[in-house]
């Protein structure tokens, strides 16, 4: 008779395999915890539904890093970091599913992003960068005022899709971290829209290159109409669960 954790380890194995062959693994690199399933946290939810949806929307912000899993399997060393990083983010999002989401987790989240591609990892950026296309210097905002912000975001009473856009584009227009910005900000709303209304973002082939357009537009000129552009956008990619 099988016990629960063989159970659990072919079930996972169907449905979140990995794409990358030579790992012969799931994307995440720990399982999940086997209490969730029987909890009440998701009534009348395909459990397994979520962490396919993660593991999925995971991958495809690998395309930031212009990293397609199902187009390429030959990565160099520096794109096997990109991926190990990413799983063990995703893998760190799903362990903490229905668990408060602070400033402090989103920064441990962004030390996995990067690890072992940026000086601090997991640290809010301290000193104005450049960017690459971008005509004007991004000045660094006090780690109390990331806080502050986050907090306040995270903290309403009644969590909306909104919101978690907002926290998004925050992490990213404001370029909180030094690098991992993007891949970062989407795990972070992800992780809220599964636990609060069983929906999630996905970005692919198909739309990724006009959220990076619109976020273009947004860097070199920062203002109300091409926020509320790249914010509309954003929201009409978000997907029922079920």
């Amino acid at each position: 008779m099988k016990n629960k954790e063989n159970i659990y380890t072919e079930l996972y194995n169907k449905h979140v395999f990995s794409t990358i062959a030579e790992k012969n693994e799931g994307f995440c690199l720990e399982f999940f915890e086997w209490e969730l399933f029987e909890s009440e946290y998701v009534p009348d939810i395909d459990s397994f539904k979520i962490i396919e949806m993660i593991e999925k929307a995971s991958k495809k912000l690998l395309l930031f890093e212009n990293i397609n899993l199902n187009l390429n399997n030959d990565f160099d060393e520096f794109e096997m970091t990109i991926i190990s990083n990413m799983s063990k983010a995703t893998s760190k999002v799903i362990w903490n599913l229905f668990k408060p989401t602070k400033p402090v987790f989103i920064k441990e989240l962004n030390r996995l992003v990067v690890e072992n591609q940026t000086l601090f990892p997991g640290a809010f950026r301290n000193k104005n960068i450049y960017v690459k296309g971008v005509q004007k210097e991004f000045k660094f905002l006090s780690e109390e005022r990331i806080d502050e912000k986050l907090n306040k975001l995270l903290s309403q009473v009644s969590i909306s899709e909104e919101i978690a856009v907002h926290i998004l584009l925050f992490i990213i227009t404001q370029r909180v971290f030094f690098d991992g910005n993007k891949r970062t900000a989407f795990l972070i709303a992800n992780k809220i829209l599964l636990e609060n209304f069983y929906k999630f973002i996905l970005l692919d082939e198909t739309n990724i290159d006009k959220f990076n357009l619109l976020l273009n537009v947004l860097y070199n000129n920062f203002k109300y109409e091409n926020y509320s552009n790249i914010f509309s956008f954003v929201k009409e990619q978000i997907k029922d669960l079920k």
